[in-house]
């Protein structure tokens, strides 16, 4: 049967049911440690919280720092693995060589003091830093934070881009389904049993954690294979040729531009009302423990978890786009709420809920969206431009927000405002994409060609 034989092909790649099975186990398990590893600089908050680091400074290392590293180095790493040919592929290279590096830095992040008060004691190095205007203390986490995101940057863009090159297109929106249950179950796991432990045993958890991460991504990278890709024609021309394709390609259609503010304000938001202020409003301003927290926000993993299968269907007969526009009305709608009305446990308890409803139905949502959205042959280099965008965004307001709460006096109720501004803009920008016809998938556009680079692995599962 013809038909159904297509459906087990992703370009040169060919599967059956079974190798398809293990193709799927292999980037569940990949994503499920990387969950668990994404969830470690969360923790984060508390330490620095512990050493009396002002909000504003918390926002900068938690997070500035990574979205100025993915400005700078998504678009790089995204057009340079679109038109990479070798024998390990196109992404399993970035994959094997980044995650050594993001596991080491990850382990040393919480031994900042350690380090710090180590480095202090060599009179060449603690002369300078005595005289600069930032904290010892600030300058070790930064430059450790802003190591492990450098590295954490190819992991992630390679990662999500080896699985369109990977999984058939038949299959994506199913697959992208059981990569959000499966990074629900794997975060409501943490939350219940490690997160209101991990105060008091920070370094023990952080390197379990990256342990794990760092057996289970290589064994990943190691088995799962990529086929041969279609020949891409080696720029010869300026040394600027590369940065101006990227530009004109991506940044010259204006629907794109829509497109790009959408992903990076829905993200933007995201960071804003789940990152660090938000755990100190829980904490701080309505009484919660961090056991208590890391509880809570299992149960709503949980609650997401049961409510993939039914949203998953919604968003396959509404489309991604109708999706995720319900998604944010009703999460700017229940931003406002738990803004206004949140003051006791009962109305926290019953807004956290009600909010986690419309922001998994946009998690889910973005997953075939982008898809549906960029150019299948420069999906990375698209997803890049998106990710750059979006950065721009936090790397300007993650330290104004955190200046409004420190001149607000830890005003932390503000989590709700930002993300209703985000939202707000992405919601706008999503009608008008709705509306703007899609164009024809660009196809790589070069001042001056030479002989094509032809791929050397044949590649299969």
């Amino acid at each position: 049967m013809p038909g159904v034989a297509e459906k087990y092909v992703c370009g040169t790649l060919h599967y059956t049911p079974a190798t398809l099975a293990v193709l799927f186990g292999w980037l569940l398990w990949g994503d499920v440690t990387m969950t668990l590893m994404d969830s470690l600089p969360s923790l984060l908050v508390m330490q620095l919280k512990d050493h009396a680091i002002s909000n504003q400074a918390m926002a900068i290392l938690m997070g500035t720092l990574a979205t100025t590293c993915n400005f700078a180095l998504n678009p790089v790493i995204s057009y340079s693995s679109d038109r990479h040919r070798g024998r390990w592929g196109r992404r399993r290279p970035i994959l094997l060589f980044a995650t050594p590096f993001v596991t080491l830095f990850l382990i040393l992040i919480p031994w900042a003091p350690e380090i710090t008060q180590a480095i202090l004691r060599i009179h060449w190095i603690r002369a300078p830093l005595q005289l600069c205007p930032v904290a010892p203390i600030v300058l070790v986490f930064g430059l450790l934070i802003g190591l492990f995101q450098i590295f954490h940057v190819f992991v992630g863009a390679a990662y999500s881009y080896l699985i369109p090159d990977t999984v058939p297109e038949p299959f994506l929106g199913r697959f992208y389904g059981m990569l959000r249950i499966f990074g629900t179950a794997a975060g409501m796991l943490f939350n219940w049993f490690v997160f209101g432990q991990a105060h008091a045993h920070m370094r023990l958890v952080f390197a379990v954690f990256s342990l794990i991460y760092f057996v289970s991504f290589m064994m990943m990278s190691w088995k799962v294979r990529e086929g041969e890709y279609p020949p891409i024609r080696e720029e010869r021309g300026h040394w600027f040729s590369p940065v101006r394709n990227y530009v004109k390609e991506c940044f010259g259609e204006p629907r794109y531009w829509l497109i790009f503010v959408i992903y990076g304000a829905a993200g933007a938001a995201w960071a804003e009302s789940a990152g660090v202020f938000g755990f100190f409003f829980w904490r701080d301003q309505i009484g919660f423990t961090e056991m208590e927290i890391g509880r809570l926000s299992a149960i709503t993993d949980m609650a997401s978890f049961l409510l993939a299968v039914p949203l998953g269907i919604l968003i396959d007969r509404l489309g991604s786009q109708k999706s995720m526009m319900i998604g944010l009305v009703s999460v700017i709608i229940g931003n406002l709420l738990a803004f206004l009305l949140i003051h006791d446990r009962t109305t926290a308890y019953a807004i956290m809920f009600a909010r986690r409803i419309p922001m998994f139905m946009i998690a889910l949502s973005f997953g075939k969206w982008t898809v549906d959205m960029y150019p299948r042959a420069q999906y990375g280099q698209f997803g890049s431009a998106g990710a750059m965008v979006g950065a721009l965004g936090c790397i300007f307001f993650g330290p104004l927000a955190g200046k409004l709460v420190d001149l607000w006096g830890n005003f932390y109720r503000l989590c709700f405002v930002f993300p209703v501004v985000f939202h707000s803009l992405a919601l706008i920008c999503s009608v008008v994409v709705y509306y703007w016809k899609k164009p024809n998938d660009l196809e790589p556009t070069n001042d001056k060609v030479d002989t094509p680079v032809l791929s050397t692995e044949t590649g299969g599962q």
